[in-house]
């Protein structure tokens, strides 16, 4: 059932809901699944479960006997939301609850692929988000993997998703869009990779990469750096905040799209750009391809309501905010495995180095 879109309807939703959502998986029940999503559906039976940042369970549904016209319903679904508690601590809660209203508040107004949602609900006194999203991989959908780099054409279509995402809602402000500036999900995670305990609890720890670059060992620089960065600019669009390889989608027509909308917020541009083109292309690939793939971009950008820029209008933003993947470093093994975190890192710990990123960061304090 179902088609990957380009924005659509407006999902059903339960916003700052005052009676508590399913907060482990052992509490999504059918009477649950029902009451939010369809009374006529009989059975839900777990298929996967799949832990992350946020927690997806797979379901498979079985309808009524006597309902007709079953097949435009869907036969599977993909509950997501914070159900393991132990990654609490990264301060995670904000992230379930914005992915919940970016699928309530702004997906339909948007001309991007992304996975139909069914459902999307929102505690933020329990600090819970869900949202009931259609089974991509029912839909013959194939999801990234930050291991396998991804290729320049590739690159480009994703590029031109995120241009869809930052055009159409560059310098928007509203009262309906005032949620995606009331908290920065980035820099509440960074404030605490930046603390002494969890820095140096890394550095001596069995996780810490070997080729972690030396002159960024030091936390002081670091945190200078930082907050340099977060000094640049204020807020020009909605941005993905976390647009890597493992948060995307290629579909059967091979177009790479975006999940996992968790850190969406407003934002400067070049922070999704820097950081997908990076860490989704082989190092030596990113070096001959990234101006002419910038240059791509800001051409989508525009077609898409944003300005007319040039690369040299960008260039430094570009170089600054390749900063923001060094946090793939400290990315503990219960979000991503260890090879994956050295992949991708090591893509990010290269572009930082040929872009003199600290260098340039300190010169504009």
């Amino acid at each position: 059932m179902g088609s990957i879109r380009a924005g659509g309807r407006q999902c059903p939703a339960e916003l700052e809901c005052q009676t508590p959502l399913p907060a482990t998986v052992d509490e999504i029940t059918l009477e649950w699944i029902q009451d939010k999503l369809n009374p006529h559906i009989k059975s839900c039976t777990p298929r996967d479960t799949i832990v992350g940042t946020a927690t997806k369970v797979i379901l498979d549904l079985e309808y009524d006997d006597d309902i007709e016209h079953t097949d435009h319903l869907p036969a599977s679904i993909c509950v997501k939301g914070g159900f393991t508690a132990d990654l609490h601590s990264w301060g995670t809660r904000k992230a379930y609850v914005r992915e919940a209203d970016f699928f309530a508040r702004l997906a339909h107004e948007l001309d991007m692929i992304l996975p139909e949602a069914y459902f999307a609900a929102t505690n933020t006194t329990q600090g819970q988000g869900i949202v009931v999203l259609q089974d991509l991989a029912a839909n013959k959908c194939v999801f990234g993997e930050v291991t396998e780099p991804y290729t320049v054409t590739q690159v480009k279509s994703g590029l031109e998703q995120l241009a869809r995402l930052h055009g159409t809602t560059w310098a928007l402000k509203s009262p309906e869009t005032a949620w995606l500036e009331t908290a920065d999900v980035l820099r509440d995670v960074m404030k605490v990779l930046l603390t002494d305990r969890v820095w140096y609890g890394y550095l001596t720890g069995e996780n810490a990469l070997p080729e972690f670059p030396e002159h960024m060992k030091d936390l002081q620089r670091m945190k200078r750096a930082f907050q340099a960065l977060w000094d640049l600019s204020g807020p020009q669009c909605a941005i993905h905040g976390d647009p890597h390889v493992g948060n995307t989608f290629k579909t059967p027509r091979g177009d790479v799209a975006f999940l996992d909308f968790q850190n969406v917020q407003m934002g400067a541009s070049m922070h999704d750009v820097a950081y997908f083109l990076t860490g989704s292309l082989d190092i030596e690939e990113r070096r001959q391809s990234e101006r002419r793939l910038l240059a791509s971009y800001l051409k989508a950008l525009h077609s898409a309501g944003g300005p007319c820029l040039t690369i040299d209008d960008v260039w430094d933003d570009y170089r600054c905010h390749q900063l923001h993947g060094f946090l793939w470093a400290f990315t503990p093994p219960e979000m991503q495995t260890r090879e994956r975190v050295r992949a991708v890192s090591l893509r990010h710990f290269a572009a930082v180095a040929d872009h003199s990123t600290l260098e340039l960061l300190e010169s504009k304090r």
